[in-house]
């Protein structure tokens, strides 16, 4: 398991780590005339965590970034940022299938986090990303996603392992490509436990990974444009895949 030193920042983003990571986060640090509602839910949340907070001016606070952010007048240093084994992810059981996601080199950490941010929403076990030419976990990250991030496992390792290691665990792998014939409103992936495999911003799946797809679609497009945003597109597979789960 990998680990690096990083400051998060936003109220949401914060809330969020302090409900989900509890002691990971060090300190929390406050803009001195910060106030309302979610500044209240934060210090609360990390008294009842045992994470200590303290009140900084705006200088203080702006210096623990290396650039210009919108802060919204909280900071956090985390720990450590944890990446799950994929082992912990891996899991038949529950009411409904399993989702895992899989991204091939999304290099963009904001398509990274709203990716994070939907598979949260619908219900996702985990991530997987690429150890090399693909975005990590970051501010960014934690800050696009809203601290969607702290609620889900991510796993960094190699994609073809992982997707051959999960498919011997009963996993299906649909894999999202512009060039497929398959039409993902017309495929039959019944109630399957299923990895959505999804490619880096403007850039196919490699034929080593295509190869490993049990279902290869598209999403259908009727308007002027070729193509859609690999976030916009994953956001669009999954609620149809969950759509489907529910329906059986």
């Amino acid at each position: 398991m990998s680990t690096q030193k990083e400051f998060i920042f936003g109220r949401i983003p914060i809330l969020e780590s302090l409900k989900s990571l509890g002691m990971s986060l060090e300190k929390v640090f406050i803009l001195e005339t910060a106030g309302g509602k979610i500044i209240d839910e934060i210090k609360s949340e990390a008294r009842s965590r045992g994470v200590p907070f303290q009140f900084v001016p705006s200088a203080k606070l702006s210096r623990l970034f290396e650039q210009k952010v919108n802060h919204q007048g909280v900071a956090a240093q985390i720990s450590s940022i944890h990446y799950a084994d994929l082992d912990e992810i891996v899991s038949l059981d529950g009411d409904i299938s399993p989702i895992i996601l899989a991204m091939d080199g999304v290099q963009d950490v904001h398509n990274l986090g709203a990716i994070i941010r939907t598979g949260v929403a619908v219900g996702a076990s985990g991530a997987i990303i690429p150890r090399h030419n693909a975005a990590g976990i970051t501010t960014t990250v934690f800050k696009t996603s809203a601290g969607a991030v702290a609620h889900m496992p991510i796993v960094r390792m190699n994609l073809i392992t992982a997707l051959d290691r999960l498919k011997k665990s009963g996993f299906w792998i649909l894999g999202l490509s512009t060039s497929a014939s398959g039409d993902i409103y017309k495929t039959d992936f019944h109630d399957l436990p299923i990895v959505v495999l999804v490619g880096a911003e403007n850039q196919d799946l490699s034929p080593s990974l295509r190869k490993r797809c049990d279902f290869l679609v598209k999403i259908p497009l009727w308007g002027q444009v070729s193509s859609l945003n690999v976030s916009n597109a994953t956001a669009i597979a999954l609620y149809e895949i969950r759509r489907r789960g529910l329906m059986n």
